[in-house]
């Protein structure tokens, strides 16, 4: 995508509600962020505002409400379009757990806030992330710890890299440069001897050995093969996969479903995947078919019947047949 300007970090929200990794982002009420005169508002699926465009930022729907920025300060909305959260925080991330990790004040430290904007594990942390499978990982000083929603520590990672928790395991990184898995108790369950890994999705994660991707099962054994040149996680039953340079898609016993033909690819949601061919990006359905002709400089998953596309530097949202609901704008 070419981007210019502060066309770029406006785009960002928006990128944001339709790239979340394994399990995309949850859109209460099916709200979509749109922007429009320089400003962030929402439409529904119909392509109706439902909150005029007033803030300088948006974030996806999540557990109810989205992140909105005013006057440089972040606050959360909820599906109505009330203002739930004032935006009293420099810096603040979406819900998970029915927690949001916020830094009031430039400079100081990160707490977590409740729905009701209630600080309940205090600001002591340098860094702190989203609650994932009911933990969190935060920094104090140079150690990271993973900590439970009551903020208190579970164990203290000392790995080099650390990923959040998917499907009971998180994959880590040694000094030797090699991957492994841990369980939540901060166990090592797969011993560090991949070159690279995914956290898991449906039951396998894509690992890399010998410079060749395949998959493994919780138990670290391969499934699948390394054979391919790149490879990403599951979704709806089929993981895409790179062979040849080009990208199709495999099912879970490793059998091309769909021959690699494209360029560039999407994972499949709601039953259709965005793919790129000719330098365009249109969506397939699970039998590979053409059901959107590529048309848009680039195009996200759909989410509860609509997707987001670009074309040159405008956004818009089409529906599962193509069909704008709202139509590019600047």
């Amino acid at each position: 995508m070419n981007f210019r300007g502060n066309l770029f970090q406006a785009l960002i929200p928006a990128i944001l509600l339709l790239t979340a990794q394994a399990g995309a982002a949850a859109w209460s009420d099916s709200l979509y962020a749109f922007y429009q005169d320089g400003n962030w508002g929402y439409i529904n699926q119909k392509g109706k505002v439902v909150v005029e465009p007033q803030y300088e930022m948006t974030g996806h729907f999540s557990e109810g409400l989205a992140r909105i920025r005013s006057y440089g300060r972040w606050g959360y909305m909820d599906a109505s379009g009330k203002v739930a959260i004032q935006p009293w925080f420099y810096q603040a991330g979406d819900f998970s757990g029915g927690l949001a990790p916020v830094m009031l004040n430039k400079g100081q430290k990160w707490g977590y806030v409740d729905t009701r904007g209630q600080m309940v594990i205090p600001p002591v942390f340098d860094q702190a992330t989203a609650f994932v499978e009911g933990l969190a990982r935060v920094k104090t000083g140079n150690a990271w710890i993973v900590i439970n929603p009551q903020g208190q520590r579970v164990f203290t990672s000392e790995f080099e890299r650390q990923g959040t928790f998917s499907e009971g395991l998180a994959e880590f990184r040694n000094g030797s440069n090699f991957w492994g898995y841990i369980n939540p108790s901060g166990k090592v369950v797969i011993e560090p001897r991949f070159e690279w890994v995914s956290a898991f999705s449906e039951g396998k994660a894509s690992a890399r050995s010998n410079n060749r991707w395949g998959f493994i099962n919780p138990k670290g054994q391969w499934v699948i093969e390394p054979q391919f040149e790149m490879t990403h996680q599951f979704t709806e039953g089929l993981a895409d996969v790179k062979q040849d340079g080009k990208w199709g898609y495999i099912d879970k016993k490793g059998r091309i479903e769909i021959e690699p033909a494209y360029d560039r690819v999407g994972r499949f949601s709601e039953g259709l995947a965005a793919v790129k061919q000719g330098g365009k990006w249109g969506y397939i359905d699970r039998k590979g078919r053409m059901v959107i002709e590529p048309a848009y400089d680039m195009a996200w998953n759909f989410e509860n019947g609509l997707a987001m596309i670009q074309t040159e530097e405008a956004i818009g949202y089409i529906d599962r047949k193509g069909r704008f609901v709202w139509e590019p704008s600047k």
